[in-house]
């Protein structure tokens, strides 16, 4: 996400209670790693397994969660979140800036009932955002902003989703 869109705030309490968790429903493992905005020490590299699950309290600068099929990050799809005090809203993108290794099957990323989610279709480039076409969404806090993948490995990956995705704002 842009720096422009990010403005910062007193969020301590709020952001504390909010979490940006990953959901690996793929045969294969996952690597995952957040990035802050303010630049400040990303967290650690986390590698799930097929069935296990990223979490992390929301960061007060927000951040940008990249999301691999490689230890090194490479092509990464990440989703980038950060806040507003007024209106106390959190914003949130599934960007594929530097690549989808999972857009062979369908993916998420949802903050939950009554906000606009990414709900994207195999193979379905146009839904998520890019440098070219941006797709930001904003959602009233508190939200937790939960990513579901379906990565396939022979087509035999098995679809335990985490919570479903809401259809979108019309």
């Amino acid at each position: 996400m842009k720096t422009s869109l990010f403005t910062f705030g007193a969020f301590a309490g709020l952001v504390s209670a909010q979490n940006a968790i990953v959901y690996n429903n793929c045969d294969t493992s996952v690597y995952v790693q957040s990035f802050p905005v303010d630049g400040s020490a990303p967290g650690p590299l986390t590698t799930l397994a097929n069935g296990e699950t990223f979490s992390e309290a929301f960061r007060e600068s927000g951040s940008t969660v990249k999301i691999a099929k490689t230890k090194t990050l490479d092509t990464p799809l990440f989703f980038g979140y950060s806040f507003s005090s007024n209106p106390d809203y959190v914003y949130y993108e599934l960007n594929t800036q530097w690549g989808n290794p999972f857009a062979a099957d369908s993916n998420s990323l949802s903050p939950g009932d009554g906000c606009a989610a990414f709900d994207c279709a195999a193979n379905d480039a146009a839904c998520y955002s890019t440098d070219a076409d941006k797709k930001v969404y904003g959602c009233p806090q508190p939200v937790t902003l939960t990513a579901d993948l379906y990565l396939r490995k022979a087509h035999k990956c098995a679809r335990t989703p985490g919570p479903k995705p809401n259809p979108q704002w019309a």
